[in-house]
C-alpha cells in the first residue's frame, strides 16, 4: 500500500510540475523622468498551476515632482497584433493598498510576461489641442488650447505651466516647429482664415489667408522649409504654401471633386503627401512648386493619418468603419502597400501618427480600445503592435511628441492632462 501511495504522489508531482507556467514581471520605470522608481516584488520569474493567482506588489517612490499625479499600474494587451511575442499576462486584478498597488495575475495556461507600465501626469488648465517639444526654450513642451485662445508651455523642470494669449477666437489647434527647430513655433486657427506664429517669449502674430472660408485645418514643414497647410472642405479642397521668407500666400488645386483632406506630411522623398477623399480615399505625391505628381487608390474605405518613417516609408493609419483598424506601410517610388491589422476592437479617433527620434524605426500612434480606453500605440516596421493603456477613459490622447532624451509625452481631453510614457 505505501508503494501504491508513492507512486501515485510521484505521478501527481510529475503532473503539477508538467502544468506550472512561468510568470515573468517586468515593470517599465516610472514616467515622472526623474528620481523616480518604480518597483515590482517579487521581480523574478514566478511559477504557478493554471487557474491559480500569483500576486505582486508595486511601489512608486518619487521626489523632485510634487504635483504629479501617478496611475494606477497599467497591463500591456497581447491581442494587438499577428506577431505575439511575448505573450503578456492578461488576467489581472488591479487594487490600490494604500501605499501601492498589489497586482493579482491568475495564471494561463502557457508562460506569459506581466508588463506594467506608471503612468504620471499633469493637470492642464483647459482641453488642448495639439502638442509639441521644443528644444530651443530648455526642453519645454508646447501645446495648443483651441477652446481658450492660447498657447500654453509645459516646463518639465519647474512643473510650471505658462500661458500666452491668441487674439480673436480663431482657436489655435495644431502646432509645429518652425524651420530647423526655431525659436519660432506656428499655429493654424480653425475657426478663421488665419495662421499664427509665436517665439519662445510668448509673442504672437497673425497672417490672414485669403479666400472665404478658408480655415486652415492642417498644416505641415515642407523640404522647402515653408509651411503648407490644406483648408476646410468649405474652401473647395484646396491646399497652400505660406512663404515664411515673404509671409506670401499661394494655392493649388487639388484634383476635382476632392471632398476634404484628412491628412497632410513631408515625405521620405521630400514631397508631399496629402490623403483626401473623393468618393474613396485616395493618397497624393505633390512636390513642393505645387505640382501633382501622383495618386494612389487607399485600400480601406477611412485612412485618417499619414507620416514619415524613419525606415523610408509612408505609414497610414486606416479604418474599415467596423471597428477594426490597419496600419498600412506604403512604398513612396511605387504606391504598394502592406497592412498590418490591429486586432481587437481598436478604432482612431484623431490623425496622430509620428515616428520615433532617429535610432529607432518604429512609429506610435493614437486610438481607443474597446471603444472606451485611451491608449498610445507602438509598431515595429515587422509588424508587432503594443498598447499601453492611458488614464482616461472614453478620449485618446489628442497629442504625442518626443523630447530629446527620447521620452513620449502625450495630451488628453477631459480629463485635461499632460503626461509622459
Amino acid at each position: 500500500m505505501k508503494n501504491i501511495i508513492k507512486m501515485f504522489c510521484a505521478g501527481l508531482c510529475l503532473v503539477n510540475f508538467a502544468y506550472a507556467v512561468t510568470i515573468t514581471p517586468s515593470i517599465q520605470p516610472a514616467s515622472c523622468l526623474k528620481n523616480c522608481i518604480a518597483t515590482i516584488d517579487p521581480a523574478t520569474p514566478q511559477q504557478a498551476a493554471p487557474g491559480t493567482t500569483v500576486n505582486f506588489k508595486i511601489q512608486v517612490n518619487q521626489s523632485g515632482y510634487p504635483n504629479l499625479t501617478f496611475s494606477q499600474p497599467i497591463i500591456a494587451q497581447d491581442n494587438l497584433s499577428q506577431t505575439k511575442n511575448p505573450i503578456y499576462c492578461e488576467n489581472s486584478i488591479v487594487k490600490d493598498n494604500g501605499t501601492g498597488y498589489t497586482l493579482t495575475v491568475i495564471a494561463p495556461n502557457h508562460n506569459c510576461v506581466l508588463n506594467v507600465t506608471v503612468m504620471g501626469t499633469y493637470q492642464l488648465p483647459s482641453p488642448p489641442g495639439s502638442l509639441v517639444y521644443n528644444a530651443d526654450s530648455n526642453g519645454n513642451l508646447w501645446f495648443t488650447e483651441p477652446f481658450a485662445n492660447q498657447i500654453g508651455v509645459f516646463s518639465p523642470s519647474t512643473e510650471n505651466i505658462t500661458q500666452y494669449p491668441v487674439a480673436g477666437t480663431g482657436g489655435p489647434a495644431n502646432l509645429i516647429n518652425g524651420p530647423n527647430n526655431s525659436s519660432t513655433l506656428w499655429f493654424n486657427e480653425m475657426n478663421r482664415s488665419a495662421l499664427g506664429s509665436i517665439d519662445l517669449n510668448g509673442n504672437v502674430k497673425q497672417y490672414s489667408i485669403p479666400g472665404l472660408r478658408a480655415a486652415p485645418n492642417l498644416i505641415t514643414l515642407g523640404a522647402d522649409s515653408n509651411l503648407w497647410f490644406t483648408e476646410t472642405a468649405e474652401a473647395g479642397g484646396q491646399f497652400g504654401k505660406f512663404d515664411l521668407s515673404t509671409y506670401e500666400t499661394s494655392k493649388y488645386i487639388i484634383p476635382a471633386g476632392v471632398f476634404d483632406v484628412f491628412a497632410m506630411t513631408k515625405g521620405p522623398d521630400n514631397n508631399l503627401w496629402l490623403i483626401f477623399k473623393i468618393k474613396s480615399f485616395e493618397v497624393a505625391k505633390i512636390d513642393t512648386t505645387g505640382t501633382t505628381l501622383k495618386i494612389y487608390p487607399l485600400p480601406e474605405p477611412f485612412d485618417y493619418g499619414i507620416t514619415a518613417g524613419n525606415d523610408g516609408n509612408l505609414w497610414i493609419m486606416e479604418g474599415s468603419g467596423d471597428n477594426t483598424s490597419q496600419i498600412g506601410v506604403m512604398t513612396p517610388t511605387t504606391g504598394t502597400i502592406k497592412q498590418y491589422p490591429i486586432q481587437g476592437n481598436v478604432i482612431f479617433t484623431n490623425n496622430q501618427i509620428i515616428s520615433a527620434p532617429p535610432g529607432s524605426n518604429n512609429l506610435w500612434f493614437t486610438g481607443l480600445m474597446n471603444g472606451n480606453q485611451g491608449a498610445i500605440f507602438s509598431i515595429t516596421t515587422s509588424g508587432t503592435i503594443t498598447a499601453y493603456q492611458v488614464p482616461s477613459i472614453t478620449e485618446a490622447p489628442v497629442g504625442i511628441t518626443f523630447d530629446q532624451n527620447g521620452n513620449l509625452w502625450y495630451i488628453t481631453q477631459y480629463p485635461n492632462m499632460i503626461g509622459v510614457l
